[in-house]
């Protein structure tokens, strides 16, 4: 998603909207890597790093689903699955970062979800789409105050009224 192609978007002015432009379940693998790597290219490896860390770490992750829970890290590891709430949770322990989610719920507008052990000061955050996808939200500048109040303002306009 481009900032211009959403009109909503257009006063967040210390922020790119980058990422997550595949058709298929990628979009939150694709907008990890490239905030974790600088490429959305290695989506697919990263993917399966969580899904194995998944796997790794059964008893963190299972009560969430129950019997299901085999079948469900079966099924996350084809592209056509969405990474969901769980799937982030286990990005985020894996790699050591915090992640965090703007949705268009006027309520619960902002998602975090910290890492069991930080490993870096970076902070990734992503715009949820009504239509399950996800884009990147990538600082332009430097200075704090302004983006966090552009991140107020996407947070306010991630699901724009019709």
């Amino acid at each position: 998603m481009k900032l211009e192609a959403n009109p909503s978007l257009k006063d967040a002015s210390d922020v790119h909207v980058a990422g997550g432009a595949s058709r298929g379940g990628s979009s939150v693998f694709e907008c990890v890597a490239l905030g974790l790597w600088g490429s959305d290219s290695h989506h697919s490896r990263l993917r399966q790093q969580v899904v194995d860390y998944m796997y790794e770490n059964m008893q963190e992750y299972a009560h969430f689903l129950g019997d299901d829970y085999a079948s469900y890290l079966e099924s996350l590891r084809h592209d056509e699955m969405s990474g969901d709430e769980l799937g982030i949770r286990a990005l985020a322990d894996k790699f050591g970062t915090s992640i965090s989610v703007l949705t268009g719920d006027e309520v619960l507008w902002c998602l975090r979800y910290p890492p069991k052990k930080l490993k870096t000061r970076r902070e990734l955050v992503l715009v949820a789409t009504p239509n399950a996808r996800f884009s990147l939200v990538q600082r332009k500048h430097t200075n704090t105050s302004s983006f966090i109040k552009s991140l107020v303002y996407l947070g306010s306009r991630a699901h724009p009224e019709a």
